[in-house]
């Protein structure tokens, strides 16, 4: 994804994170939440112009009652 944005163009970005994990009963057996150490490394030598971390509150009724998972928001510009 990186590759298609040109040099000063710019890059919206989210994920779920690792910071607070998946509940048991959540029904998704197959995925990774990723550490924001790793978003890090990935976002090396690009202009961060915005960055949040926080959580999300949902549900997925009937499957997964009300339920928190840990967020990243990024806002990056590249530079090379």
């Amino acid at each position: 994804m990186q590759n298609q944005i040109r040099v000063g163009g710019y890059m919206f970005f989210t994920c779920l994170t690792n910071t607070l994990p998946l509940p048991e009963n959540h029904g998704t057996t197959n995925v990774t939440l990723v550490p924001t150490s790793e978003i890090d490394k990935i976002m090396s030598g690009w202009n961060i112009v915005y960055r949040e971390e926080g959580t999300i509150t949902e549900d997925h009724l009937p499957v997964t009652p009300e339920h928190q998972h840990s967020a990243i928001w990024i806002i990056a510009q590249k530079n090379r």
